[in-house]
């Protein structure tokens, strides 16, 4: 059983956890969904400089919101521990391998269902 302070403290990590996967999530998908069929490999990632901004924007607010002291107490967010920053890596590496697999899907059957269903 935990204490008052302790529910406290794991629900702003969670708080956190929940942004910074948000955050992650959407950093990878702005980036893959610039093609409907060209890999996210074989694009220039630094081409659109307003993308870069915002994205790095992004991250910034996310580690202003996640970190600083002062805001985790308007945001109700708490300081995430080293290993937890994996969990969200691994949904938005998810995200990178699902449209990858479409992507290559739809540039290997034209007329085939994921072209269709995915591709326009």
């Amino acid at each position: 059983v935990y204490i008052d302070t302790e529910q406290v403290e794991i629900y702003n990590e969670s708080q956190s956890a929940w942004f910074m996967t948000l955050v992650m999530c959407q950093f990878f998908h702005v980036f893959v969904v610039r093609s409907r069929s060209m890999s996210f490999f074989h694009r220039n990632l630094f081409y659109n400089a307003q993308t870069i901004y915002g994205v790095v924007c992004s991250v910034a607010i996310m580690v202003i919101v996640s970190y600083v002291p002062a805001v985790q107490f308007g945001f109700q967010t708490g300081t995430l521990q080293g290993l937890i920053w994996l969990v969200p890596f691994g949904f938005a590496i998810f995200i990178l391998a699902w449209t990858e697999w479409i992507k290559w899907n739809i540039r290997n059957n034209d007329d085939g269902w994921w072209a269709v269903t995915f591709g326009w």
